[in-house]
């Protein structure tokens, strides 16, 4: 998939949920969304999208995404219709926009810089430079892990 055609469908999704967005959350929903995506897809990583995300000051970013974001935007219109579908739609639109949609920005890049997320072990622990591919690698155990505690959280209010 690529990272720009998902990014055209987080948009789309957020506009019919009514979900505010700029440049920065879509950065940080695509990267939610390609971490889920490995999770659910686990033999198949080479293919979740297109490009690896970049380590960012402001956590992690996609650089087709970046370089061609304001054209991205202005391209979902009303008649816009999706490119994923089965999984990847149902990670959209069950997973990353309910649930990660209603935080800020300025949220989730806090989040993606927590201590033992991949963002921080790329630039903090082995201080590699602006730019840095973050690996997927990096990413699949992380969102395992966050996927794990928001289903123990889930059930535990239940």
């Amino acid at each position: 998939m690529k990272t720009v055609d998902i990014a055209k469908d987080i948009i789309h999704f957020c506009k019919i949920n009514n979900v505010s967005f700029d440049a920065t959350k879509i950065q940080k929903l695509l990267y939610i969304f390609v971490g889920y995506a490995l999770i659910n897809n686990p033999d198949d990583e080479d293919r979740i999208v297109d490009e690896e995300p970049q380590a960012w000051p402001y956590g992690p970013v996609f650089k087709k995404v970046y370089d061609s974001y304001t054209s991205i935007a202005n391209s979902v219109g009303e008649n816009y219709k999706p490119s994923v579908s089965g999984i990847a739609a149902n990670i959209l639109e069950k997973t990353v926009i309910p649930q990660w949609g209603k935080y800020t920005s300025k949220q989730l890049s806090d989040w993606s810089h927590a201590p033992g997320s991949p963002w921080n072990y790329v630039v903090n622990e082995r201080r590699d430079r602006w730019g840095t591919k973050i690996d997927f690698y990096l990413i699949k155990p992380y969102f395992a892990e966050v996927y794990k505690l928001m289903l123990d959280i889930h059930s535990f209010a239940n």
